[in-house]
């Protein structure tokens, strides 16, 4: 489809549109019939942007865990976050990364006894997973925990 001439919109969360030059301003094929298609908007996750001891490129909130499963496949947003354990900072303003290590998290581990796990970084671009609030209770929460061992 993306090969003929089209006109897209993105109806927000609106249920639905009208599919007519009124509501796109005017026809990909005048005179002509034209039929409308939906597409899903792809559901946001952050991505997977370093390994252990890399940089991070990036301008929002930064986790750091867990990189492998148990089965050792390397885990997706979702699974990084379950994995037992992460750490979040923000990429501070004026910077474009961070280093993925634990002196970037306050000095926290949080693969915890597992020393051999593989470790990396997720990038959440779009500040929508965490917000300050959060940021800070999780920070506080890692030196609570780090002060009681």
């Amino acid at each position: 489809m993306r090969l003929f001439k089209t006109l897209s919109k993105d109806t927000g969360d609106s249920s639905w549109t009208a599919c007519n030059v009124a509501t796109f301003g005017s026809s990909p094929h005048p005179g002509k019939e034209t039929t409308c298609f939906c597409e899903d908007r792809p559901v946001y996750a952050p991505n997977l942007c370093a390994d252990d001891g890399e940089d991070c490129v990036c301008s929002g909130f930064v986790t750091y865990g867990k990189k492998l499963s148990a089965a050792k496949k390397v885990l997706d947003f979702k699974g990084h976050m379950e994995a037992g354990g992460f750490a979040v900072a923000e990429v501070k303003e004026g910077t474009k990364s961070l280093t993925c290590a634990p002196d970037s998290f306050g000095g926290v581990d949080p693969t915890g006894d597992d020393k051999d796990a593989p470790r990396a970084c997720f990038c959440d671009q779009k500040k929508k997973m965490f917000n300050k609030e959060s940021l800070k209770s999780i920070q506080d929460l890692w030196k609570a925990k780090n002060s009681i061992a």
